[in-house]
Formats: C-alpha cells, structure tokens, sequence
C-alpha cells in the first residue's frame, strides 16, 4: 500500500492563486465492511508516530460526538431538495 500526494491550485482572478496539499490513504477492499458505517460522518482522527523499534504510524479514526443542535443545509438547497411538483 501506498500514501498518496496531491497538490491543487486554485486560480483567483488570473492575480495569483492559492495551493494546498492532500495526502491520502487508500482503504484496501479486506477493510471495506468495516470502513463503511463512517462513509459520510464527522470523524476525529488521531495519527501516532510508532516507537523506532516499530517504525511507522498509527491512524485512528473515530466519529464525533453528535452537537446538541443539527447542521441545516443552506436554504436554497433546501427548498431544492424538497420543493413540490
């Protein structure tokens, strides 16, 4: 298994642009059951760096505590998604 890199720039105004890096970690198929009941959800993740004698790192993933008020989508998509006819 591999990290993956990807660098993006965003052009802004043909003035100057704005670039940001993402690193990714492929979830091998082995895994998937597993994987899938967070698909879609807020997570908190902890990335420890191993003892030498181990070498490497450990990533944890785990879902956020549920806010006592929910997220309303912005308006517009709202009446979108739920208009008549």
């Amino acid at each position: 298994m591999k990290l993956y890199r990807r660098v993006s720039k965003q052009h802004y105004f043909k003035k100057g642009f704005y670039e940001y890096e993402q690193i990714m970690v492929p979830i091998p198929k082995e895994f998937h059951k597993l994987v899938k009941p967070l698909l879609g959800r807020e997570l908190e993740i902890l990335v420890k760096l191993l003892p030498p004698a181990q070498e490497g790192l450990e990533i944890v993933l785990k879902p956020k505590k549920a806010s006592g008020t929910p997220v309303k989508p912005f308006l517009h998509v709202e009446k979108w998604l739920f208009r008549k006819g």
